[in-house]
């Protein structure tokens, strides 16, 4: 079995998440709903009724409400192929509404303009390299630089030490100052001990996923498509996580 799992920031409208392969089965959670409710929209290729052929959706307030998705109302395989152009991609700016193909987002955005490996960034001055606890009890610290806040904030990762963690608050143009950057816990060593200080080797974008570059001038890679009726899970500037997983057989 092939499982894959990731977040995106909801655009309100159709929306292609370019995964790499088509899925069997696609699990959407919407964990940044404004009502908190966490609503949640669930399609597998073995639904073959016409009512359920595009899947389901619930939230956790009342298990009982369900909606059915039939054509073009849910989610559906997405073969890949579509022209990376200005018509088919109106935006590839990072979390904007307009983007209609997502894609995996691997950049390290810890790095000042016009250094590292990518052509974006989100150091104000210099590359972010270090890591200083300052409130381990409330799991918040600083870095040795600010972002600009255009790809780095709430919802990055960041490797300290060589361990993940998840960046839970983080203003734009803040993170030099005490306390200003919020972890989902402290950063420790092996045993245990929390680290007053670590070297920061990578910090991914807040929302886990970007637009499918226009400038590579290639097609669309496979994946699932979102619906415009699923605002239930795909709300315009909600968070959400998906999984997506191919069967053996």
């Amino acid at each position: 079995m092939r499982v894959v799992s990731g977040s995106c920031r909801g655009t309100g409208a159709i929306l292609y998440l370019c995964i790499g392969f088509v899925p069997d089965w696609v699990k959407v959670y919407n964990f940044g709903d404004a009502t908190t409710v966490v609503p949640i929209t669930i399609w597998n290729k073995y639904f073959r009724t016409d009512a359920t052929l595009e899947g389901f959706s619930n939230d956790f307030d009342n298990a009982d409400a369900l909606a059915d998705h039939t054509q073009a109302e849910g989610i559906q395989p997405y073969i890949g192929g579509h022209l990376m152009d200005t018509t088919n991609q109106p935006s590839v700016t990072y979390g904007n509404a307009s983007v209609d193909f997502v894609t995996w987002d691997y950049v390290d955005y810890r790095y000042k303009s016009g250094t590292g490996p990518h052509s974006r960034w989100d150091a104000e001055g210099e590359t972010i390299d270090m890591w200083y606890t300052d409130t381990a009890g409330s799991y918040t610290g600083h870095f040795n630089d600010d972002v600009v806040g255009t790809y780095i904030g709430p919802g990055s990762t960041v490797c300290i030490a060589g361990n993940w963690y998840i960046i839970t608050v983080l203003a734009a143009g803040a993170g030099s100052a005490a306390n200003a950057v919020q972890l989902n816990i402290a950063p420790i060593a092996p045993g245990g001990k929390v680290l007053p200080s670590a070297a920061v080797s990578k910090i991914t974008g807040m929302y886990g996923s970007c637009g499918y570059p226009v400038a590579r001038n290639g097609l669309a890679p496979p994946g699932f498509k979102l619906e415009g009726a699923l605002g239930v899970v795909n709300t315009s500037g909600e968070m959400f996580m998906f999984e997506a997983g191919q069967y053996d057989n």
